[in-house]
């Protein structure tokens, strides 16, 4: 087990790219090995320790508890709940790595999934895609309208993407033999972004790890400066860029269509969401403090619009406004505590790390930051990939073998 376990995070880093099923896999072999194996188990009992480790656990309990006051039926809530599941992956994810050997396995077997994923996108794109086995023909979505999406939506695929860049980078960083190609790769999977797929979440990725650099480079002062820089550096890649100016054009064309003549249902996805937000606050307003319980957004959207002019809703694709409608705003108060934490802690592990530890943890600040700007306009908590995903990059980047890196 021990030989097969080493070679486990990179497995589970890797399935994050490829079909549902394969995930749910690697969540079982996750459980099953962490749970036989000795040392794993006292890893697990190690991580259980640590606050973040417990206030994951404990916010999906209270999740679960609200429940209690849903004004949903229990089916709903348990749906719901179960949906916020992968919050209960933080603790063995961390117990997976206890050294950076095993934490690189985790960065190859993610790099390798990205290299799979952007080879098929990048056939596809350049009309090659009749090359590629009718099986795989299936899992992808090649001639959709999104562009070359492989495996996933195009908000999956497009932020994944923006992770593998940095992922890239830090590989070229860390290994001087092989920073050409990778270097190349990391170009590569940047024109993915900007100009492969049609999507917008992929770029507060790149946004994220832009004003990041600055951040790295000196400090939080040098968050104002990275900031200051991106506004010139956003007009010049929209300007330069037009999948870029399209895809942000056609956004901003939506938002000032709402603002001047919203309609009931809009089908553009910033006049939906504005729609879904508006909505939501006017829900909050009459339960401000414990919310509606965990399964209960369609009924207070429904409470809010009435359905036989708006079509229902079960997701504002807004994480933050999605658990101010489920928990209230004490609910939100306890999560955005928890996710501070979490930066806090990964702060806290950079001053005494390792070299090779403190890119981990660098790539780990890199993603807590890119998940949070997502979440401003998607409900990431929700959705499998992501969930798993980002339970994933801080267990085991962040949360692995914390007590080696204090």
């Amino acid at each position: 087990m021990r030989k097969h376990s080493f070679y486990l995070p990179g497995f589970a880093m890797l399935t994050l790219w490829l079909p549902t099923a394969w995930s749910n896999l690697a969540m079982a072999l996750v459980l099953v090995a962490v749970l036989a194996e000795p040392a794993m188990r006292a890893r697990l009992v190690q991580a259980m320790r640590e606050p973040v480790v417990l206030g994951a656990v404990g916010f999906w309990l209270l999740l679960g508890a609200s429940s209690l006051y849903s004004v949903a039926t229990l089916q709903e809530d348990l749906d719901r709940w179960m949906k916020y599941k992968e919050f209960l992956w933080l603790p063995l994810f961390a117990a997976l790595c206890s050294d950076d050997a095993h934490k690189q396995q985790a960065l190859k077997g993610f790099l390798l999934g990205a290299t799979l994923v952007l080879a098929i996108s990048c056939l596809g794109y350049w009309g090659y895609s009749n090359a590629l086995p009718q099986w795989l023909l299936k899992q992808t979505a090649l001639g959709d309208s999104d562009g070359p999406v492989v495996f996933k939506l195009a908000i999956t695929h497009n932020f994944l993407m923006g992770l593998a860049v940095c992922a890239y980078l830090l590989a070229a960083w860390q290994n001087p033999r092989w920073r050409l190609p990778l270097a190349m790769l990391a170009g590569l999977a940047l024109f993915n972004v900007l100009a492969m797929v049609n999507g917008r979440t992929g770029y507060l990725v790149l946004l994220a790890a832009f004003v990041y650099a600055f951040y790295w480079r000196f400090g939080y002062k040098g968050v104002a400066l990275g900031m200051a820089l991106t506004l010139p550096l956003c007009v010049l890649v929209y300007q330069q860029v037009p999948t870029v100016n399209n895809a942000v054009g056609e956004g901003l064309r939506e938002v000032q269509r709402w603002a001047t003549q919203p309609t009931p249902n809009p089908t553009g996805s910033m006049e939906m969401r504005l729609n879904w937000w508006a909505a939501s606050a006017e829900a909050i307003e009459q339960k401000p403090w414990l919310g509606y319980g965990v399964g209960g957004y369609s009924h207070a959207y429904a409470a809010v619009r009435n359905p036989a002019v708006h079509l229902p809703n079960s997701n504002p694709h807004n994480q933050y406004v999605l658990f101010a409608v489920e928990l209230g705003l004490v609910g939100l108060g306890v999560f955005l505590l928890w996710w501070l934490a979490l930066w806090a802690t990964i702060d806290r592990a950079l001053k005494t790390a390792s070299a090779q530890a403190r890119l981990h943890l660098r790539f780990a600040h890199v993603v807590w930051l890119a998940f949070g700007l997502a979440c401003v306009v998607n409900s990431f908590f929700l959705d499998h990939t992501e969930g798993v995903l980002i339970q994933a990059m801080l267990g085991m980047f962040a949360l692995a073998n914390t007590s080696q890196t204090r």
